[in-house]
């Protein structure tokens, strides 16, 4: 348990990144693996009066696994147990197949509230999508609400920091929080999206200063922007999507005043909105591998 609190803590304005959000009900920590590894986890969920809900985790937020997923599950208010599953897989960087991917079941944590704060903390298993086990553990995730008091207590204007040290801080919350919302993707990494529109949105823009970052893209080695000088003002394009599989090569073409080259993209389809990050040097690609899910 302390382990879990040292790990949580270390990562403390990591995770206060997330308390800025606009989710209503948002959880971060940590799943401990038998083995002792480490995943930074998140889930954000929106339960109905019911105690049901439906919504999304993150796992491995910042690192080279990171995967989005769909959730269900339920609160107990009466037990003050909280139980979810994951479903599939949104998007992922990971290697793993779909069938080989371990998917997080959580049943009956405990779930401490107090003074709008909440603890969820119990055990998990991983499942194989045939049902066999692949890992077991401890779950340990926060509220925002608690985070928030936290960031509240160390940044306000009583604070022992100058206000340089806060000015800082602020800003790699910040920017922290902007990674965090979204999935970074850097020379030759491929993000796996599973999707069941016939057709897709790319949005790109420059969400900072603009700098002349320029970028080429291609869809199934066929160029469809050449040179596209990134901008505030977002450049929309529709794909269709004809078959089960697509790839979207981004390659950074110049790097602009400020290096490296990075790009703000959204995907979206009929049911999901995918914010990605790219962040290249001048020749480098990464790739974006559309899987169009079969609908039932």
């Amino acid at each position: 348990m302390k382990q879990i609190i040292l790990y949580i803590f270390s990562y403390f304005f990591y995770f206060i990144a997330y308390s800025q959000s606009n989710v209503l009900n948002e959880f971060v920590g940590t799943l401990q693996l038998d083995n002792k590894q480490i995943i930074t986890y998140k889930i954000s969920i929106n339960p109905t009066n019911t105690g049901d809900f439906k919504g999304t985790s993150v796992s491995d937020i910042f690192g080279k696994d990171r995967t989005h997923s769909n959730i269900i599950g339920k609160f107990n208010a009466e037990r003050n147990k909280i139980s979810f599953t994951e479903l599939n897989n949104i998007s992922s960087k990971s290697k793993a197949a779909d069938e080989l991917f371990c998917y997080i079941t959580v049943k009956d944590a405990k779930l401490n509230i107090r003074n709008n704060k909440a603890i969820i903390q119990g055990k998990f298993k991983g499942l194989f999508k045939n049902g066999k086990a692949c890992a077991n553990g401890k779950i340990f995730l926060i509220s925002v609400q608690y985070l928030d008091s936290l960031s509240n207590f160390y940044l306000n204007n009583e604070s022992k920091l100058s206000q340089d040290s806060i000015k800082t801080i602020k800003h790699k919350i910040n920017t922290l929080k902007t990674l965090s919302e979204k999935t970074t993707i850097k020379a030759n990494d491929t993000l796996r999206l599973n999707l069941e529109s016939n057709e897709i949105i790319i949005e790109l823009w420059d969400g900072e200063k603009e700098d002349n970052d320029e970028v080429t893209l291609y869809y199934n080695d066929n160029q469809i922007l050449d040179r596209l000088t990134i901008k505030k003002e977002k450049k929309l394009l529709v794909i269709p999507i004809e078959s089960n599989n697509g790839l979207i090569q981004v390659k950074a073409i110049n790097e602009g005043v400020h290096p490296p080259c990075t790009a703000n993209i959204l995907i979206k389809d009929n049911t999901n909105f995918i914010p990605i990050i790219s962040v290249l040097k001048k020749g480098e690609s990464a790739y974006i591998k559309i899987l169009k899910k079969t609908k039932k």
